[in-house]
C-alpha cells in the first residue's frame, strides 16, 4: 500500500493539473471499507491492499498529449519515492 498511494495520487494530481475530471480515486480491491475525501480527491480504500486506479475523463476532445501525463505520472510518483528512500 505505500508504493500504490503515491502512485494513485500522482495520477490524480496530473490529471487535475492537465484539466482531467477525476471522479475517484480506489486503492486495493474488494469491499470498501472507507471513503473519504483525500487532499480533494473522492478516495475509497478497500479490504485487500493490493492495486488501485484513478478514475479521470478528459474535459475536452483534444486530450491526447494531457492523458499521456495523467498516464505517466504514477509511475514517476513511484520513482521520486525510490529516489527519496535510498
Amino acid at each position: 500500500m505505500a508504493a500504490i498511494i503515491p502512485h494513485e495520487f500522482g495520477h490524480a494530481v496530473a490529471a487535475r493539473a492537465c484539466g482531467l475530471k477525476v471522479f475517484r480515486i480506489h486503492m486495493g480491491f474488494g469491499r470498501t471499507f472507507l471513503r473519504r475525501p483525500v487532499l480533494g480527491f473522492e478516495t475509497e480504500f478497500k479490504v485487500i491492499p493490493l492495486g488501485g486506479s484513478t478514475i479521470a475523463l478528459p474535459v475536452t476532445d483534444k486530450f491526447r498529449r494531457k492523458w499521456f501525463l495523467y498516464v505517466l505520472a504514477g509511475p514517476t510518483a513511484n520513482l521520486l519515492l525510490c529516489v527519496a528512500v535510498t
